[in-house]
C-alpha cells in the first residue's frame, strides 16, 4: 500500500459519505471495502440488535437475517446459543455462508448437487439444498469449505 492510500485510510469514515468513489486514489475503494468487513455486520450484531448507519453494514446483516429466520424457532435458538460461544474466525465464516445462502436463494432454473458433507447440516438446520450447495461452493478454497463444515459439527 502505497502512503497516499495510508494517509487517506486514516480518514474518519463519515467523511467517505460525501465522496465520489470515482475521485479517490487508486486501491483506495479496497482498503475501505477490507476496513468494514472487520465491523460487526454479522449474526452476532442482530443478536445484539445493533442499528447501523451504514447501509453496507445493514445489508450484510439483512442478509444474515433472513437466513436464521429460515431456521424453525427452536432449532434457531440452538443455533444462536451455539454461535455465541464461536470465536471470531468461526463467527466470520458462519457470517458468510449465511449472507451468501440468502443471496443465492433465488430460483435457477437448473439443479445443483448437494455435497455429502452438507446434507446433513441442511437437514438439520432447515435449509434449502441449492442455496446451501451455492454458499457452500462460493467459500473461496478447500481449506474454507473444511473449516465450515468442521465450525458446523460444533453446532449439532
Amino acid at each position: 500500500m502505497d502512503d497516499e492510500t495510508k494517509n487517506w485510510s486514516s480518514i474518519n469514515s463519515e467523511f467517505f459519505k460525501e465522496i465520489e468513489l470515482s475521485k479517490l486514489p487508486k486501491g483506495f475503494a479496497c482498503e475501505i471495502a477490507k476496513k468494514k468487513m472487520g465491523l460487526q455486520d454479522g449474526i452476532e450484531s442482530i443478536i445484539n440488535d445493533q442499528k447501523s448507519l451504514d447501509p453496507f453494514v445493514q445489508a450484510r446483516k439483512d442478509l444474515a437475517r433472513k437466513c436464521l429466520e429460515r431456521m424453525p424457532k427452536r432449532t434457531r435458538e440452538r443455533f444462536i446459543q451455539r454461535y455465541l460461544t464461536l470465536n471470531d474466525e468461526e463467527k466470520e465464516i458462519i457470517d458468510r455462508f449465511a449472507r451468501d445462502y440468502t443471496r443465492y436463494d433465488i430460483r435457477w432454473g437448473m439443479r445443483v448437487k448437494m455435497p455429502d458433507e452438507m446434507e446433513k447440516y441442511a437437514k438439520s438446520f432447515h435449509l434449502k439444498k441449492i442455496p446451501t450447495a451455492l454458499a457452500y461452493f462460493a467459500l473461496d478454497d478447500e481449506k474454507e469449505r473444511d473449516k465450515l463444515v468442521e465450525v458446523l459439527e460444533n453446532f449439532r
